[in-house]
């Protein structure tokens, strides 16, 4: 029993003690890096495909659209603007077999959120709520696009930042809902966006470190050796070696 007990208290005191050395092993100063966020401008062109097309045979469609946001902190950014998308297919009218084209626009406002962020990389979820204008053509007495609808919309995006954030790249999917037509779509589109940086925003970042003493390679007197902060980050004098710095070594 008692060597049972004595191996649950050395397994007790290793795993407690993880978390103190994490913690003692990370730099005790962070770096405030400001990175340029703010308004911003994008353009998309990508593929549509309606999935309760008004007309028969209706194949994917195709996609393009301009957008502006702005970013509210580093995990959310407002957005609005249009979409239009292109459609063509085929339906009998009167015993005869047409090709039928039509385009719907999308006014829409919403918001991103960043799920996942790193120096450059951002995934996250997307939300807008708008109204679709369909530009009909009319064959006999039918509308080939449809009526206007409100539009509900969901979605997701990962994207990348290039050089200095200004530019970067996004793939985004919507899943718009149509709910006056009872109609169901899907687009994704590739993305290019361009930041102004008119705001900016702080991020953390762990500063160069090498010998992990906690005091900053711009600010260490001895960057390459472990040293005391109180000493500049180099090691204090100790002539014997036994390990007590000389102003504290009565011997």
């Amino acid at each position: 029993m008692t060597v049972n007990r004595a191996i649950v208290s050395l397994a007790l005191v290793f795993l407690l003690s993880l978390p103190a050395s994490v913690f003692a092993a990370a730099p005790r100063v962070q770096v405030i890096e400001e990175v340029e966020r703010g308004f911003n401008l994008a353009v998309s062109a990508g593929f549509a495909y309606d999935f309760r097309a008004p007309v028969p045979q209706t194949g994917p469609g195709f996609s393009v659209g301009i957008d502006a946001g702005y970013d509210i902190g580093i995990a959310f950014r407002l957005r609005g603007g249009i979409r239009t998308m292109f459609y063509s297919g085929s339906g009998d009218f009167r015993g005869q077999n047409l090709m039928l084209d039509w385009q719907a626009q999308l006014f829409w406002a919403g918001g991103a959120l960043a799920l996942f962020a790193t120096k450059r990389w951002y995934a996250g979820v997307q939300a807008s709520v708008g109204f679709l204008h369909v530009d009909n053509q009319t064959v006999g007495a039918i509308e080939v696009g449809g009526k206007n609808d409100v539009d509900i919309s969901a979605g997701g995006y990962v994207e990348y930042y290039l050089g200095l954030r200004h530019f970067s790249i996004a793939l985004e999917a919507w899943v718009d809902v149509l709910p006056m037509r009872g109609d169901v779509a899907l687009v994704v589109a590739p993305v290019v966006r361009y930041s102004f940086g008119s705001g900016k925003v702080q991020t953390l970042r762990q500063p160069e470190d090498r010998d992990r003493d906690g005091v900053e390679d711009k600010y260490d007197k001895c960057p390459d050796v472990w040293g005391p902060e109180s000493n500049r980050g180099c090691p204090e004098p100790d002539r014997d070696a036994d390990g007590v710095p000389d102003r504290t070594d009565r011997c």
